[in-house]
């Protein structure tokens, strides 16, 4: 059970923040995820859940708040991400990952209503691992020009 969390700016045209995992890992993340449709809950850490193999240094930190703020950059030198969803739009997220998790592969993209510095593309069964070994050079994942 594992996904694959990393950052790539411009690739697939747009800013671009990849989920790439298999069924059970998207499962538990649904799991997580609808737990933010009480505005109390506490954030959930995504890059530091046991099933999430964070790539490049991203941090992703998702938020219960009352309106659609969407997915913010919070440091301009570093991949480090606030994703702030209503109730609803915690729901919608965790019901479209819940429907990749039950396909055989794909991929959905994940947007809000808010003003995005990045889309997430969760993906089930497209990339794998040698895909992202191949972009892993030390620590970093280069650039998507170079693949």
């Amino acid at each position: 059970m594992n996904i694959i969390l990393g950052f790539f700016s411009n690739f697939l045209e747009c800013n671009t923040i990849l989920l790439d995992g298999d069924k059970l890992a998207f499962e538990s993340l649904a799991k997580m995820l609808m737990v933010l449709e009480d505005p109390n809950a506490a954030p959930v850490h995504i890059h530091h859940l046991s099933f999430i193999s964070p790539m490049g240094g991203i941090k992703l930190t998702a938020l219960p708040i009352g309106k659609e703020s969407g997915i913010r950059r919070s440091e301009k030198l570093h991949p480090h991400f606030t994703w702030e969803l209503s109730e609803e739009g915690w729901l919608e997220v965790a019901e479209k990952i819940l429907h990749l998790a039950n396909s055989n592969n794909g991929h959905t993209w994940i947007e809000s209503q808010g003003s995005d510095d990045a889309l997430i593309l969760a993906s089930l069964g497209e990339y794998g691992q040698q895909w992202w070994n191949e972009r892993i050079v030390g620590h970093e994942l280069r650039p998507p020009h170079e693949f």
